[in-house]
């Protein structure tokens, strides 16, 4: 009788992956303040060695985190726009709108450790520097009206960046208003082509 067939083994993620996954919710819970290996270590159930192996340094655990966010704001941007079809105005500035959104769930303190990384290691900002480069050139193509698309793109950076450094506006509902009245912006310059 021949042997019976075994079930394909499932993939387990990589030590990697699982790191930036427990890193993400020691930020979340306890902040980016309280981000540190030994308690992504003690989070994971790894020693602190593992984690050391995968990150050698905290600015290289931030660095992980933060080319994993950039990737993950630009992989929903990519998705919206592939989802909006070609009679669309606008894609990529209404896909960055829509992608802005997963940046309000992050804890500001993860940023603000990310922002005091580079300050010692400008390089830790190249991901986000190549992204927004890549997705103006393509919002700056696409707009009918390229200074009040970047009026719309700095809108977006400027929400994000006093949420970051904890400046008003904090209220979660105004917040929510200025992105609406963000997108109507963008609404607007539709036709005007």
């Amino acid at each position: 009788m021949p042997p019976a067939p075994t079930a394909p083994r499932k993939r387990t993620r990589n030590a990697r992956d699982e790191i930036l996954d427990a890193a993400q919710r020691v930020a979340a819970r306890d902040g980016g303040a309280r981000l540190t290996l030994d308690a992504v270590a003690r989070e994971i159930g790894m020693t602190k060695g593992g984690v050391l192996y995968n990150f050698p340094t905290k600015t290289g655990l931030l660095k992980g985190m933060l080319e994993r966010m950039v990737e993950t704001f630009g992989r929903i941007v990519e998705e919206r726009v592939a989802a909006s079809g070609p009679e669309v105005e606008n894609p990529t500035l209404k896909a960055a709108l829509e992608a802005y959104a997963s940046l309000e769930r992050l804890d500001p303190d993860l940023f603000t450790a990310i922002l005091a990384a580079a300050v010692n290691d400008p390089d830790l900002l190249a991901p986000v520097r190549e992204l927004k480069s890549r997705l103006q050139a393509r919002v700056m193509a696409e707009a009918a009206d390229p200074a009040l698309a970047m009026i719309v793109m700095v809108a977006i950076d400027g929400l994000h960046f006093e949420r970051m450094m904890r400046l008003p506006p904090q209220d979660a509902k105004l917040r929510a208003e200025i992105a609406t009245r963000l997108v109507a912006l963008v609404d607007a310059m539709e036709g005007a082509r």
